[in-house]
């Protein structure tokens, strides 16, 4: 995954790659057993929060929904390693385009701006 860099030093690195459907399913296996699920967001769908409120169904309902192209992007958000990420994925041909912010990182550039 490639860092974008900031313009200047008021945001946080964002971090972009094109993942097939194999590492798609690689990372929301990460998410299931190495992180802590906060919230998955639908994209597009007819709900914009997945409803179950076990994370393992969460994940499995957003994967098959990106997976079927019943929403354009799934946004997780979890801790991992004491961070709060949000990864976004939009559907691409072939898999999705990630997009990773570390949210702390983002909230702080914002108070720090403000």
């Amino acid at each position: 995954m490639s860092p974008t860099e900031p313009m200047g030093d008021e945001l946080p690195q964002v971090h972009e790659a094109v993942l097939d459907e194999d590492r798609i399913d690689d990372l929301f296996r990460d998410v299931a057993h190495a992180g802590q699920l906060l919230e998955v967001v639908l994209k597009g769908g007819a709900e914009s929060r997945a409803g179950d409120p076990d994370p393992g169904a969460q994940l499995t309902a957003a994967r098959a929904a990106l997976r079927e192209r019943r929403v354009f992007g799934v946004q997780l958000r979890y801790l991992h390693g004491g961070t709060e990420w949000w990864d976004t994925l939009i559907a691409v041909p072939g898999g999705a385009r990630l997009v990773r912010i570390d949210r702390g990182k983002l909230i702080a550039s914002q108070t720090e701006s403000a």
